[in-house]
């Protein structure tokens, strides 16, 4: 099955790593895998340098942030997601030996869109009871009236 989920976030702090979607899963659930990210960054101050997003893996406990539901795509007629995932932490989750998947660059006032694919379809996957994140580092703070959006598709199996 095949998900969508977005996380607005409220503010980023200038120099000060924020945790924009964060996907968990347990000993119970399927694996979860990404398999496209879109990252844009509304700022309209030409000036800014670019966001950099950080995608990693680690088992860090969790912190505080907001539920997301995300929604089933594709065609598929049910369905829902057996991990959690949440967005716009207020107490940023613990790194826990982070694993750097990958690193990129969304410049000021556009959109980058990023689709995993190997021959399996995709390339970033949670093992289970542990999690991938996407955290987003600004020089120049972003604010509530543009805010950065982080989206992701999901399949698991």
């Amino acid at each position: 099955m095949v998900f969508n989920v977005f996380s607005e976030i409220t503010t980023l702090v200038a120099a000060t790593v924020k945790t924009a979607i964060r996907c968990n899963t347990s000993v119970t659930a399927r694996r979860m895998r990404i398999t496209r990210i879109r990252i844009s960054d509304r700022s309209i101050t030409a000036t800014d340098e670019p966001i950099k997003a950080l995608i990693q893996r680690n088992r860090g406990a969790d912190g505080t942030g907001t539920t997301l539901t995300p929604v089933l795509r594709f065609g598929a007629a049910s369905g829902a997601v057996q991990g959690t995932i949440k967005g716009n932490y207020t107490v940023e989750p613990t790194a826990g030996s982070p694993e750097l998947l990958d690193t990129l660059l969304c410049p000021t006032g556009s959109s980058i869109d990023i689709s995993y694919n190997d021959p399996e379809g995709v390339i970033l996957e949670g093992a289970v009871n542990s999690n991938i994140s996407i955290e987003l580092i600004a020089a120049q703070a972003r604010s509530a009236s543009y805010p950065p959006l982080v989206e992701l598709w999901i399949r698991e199996d």
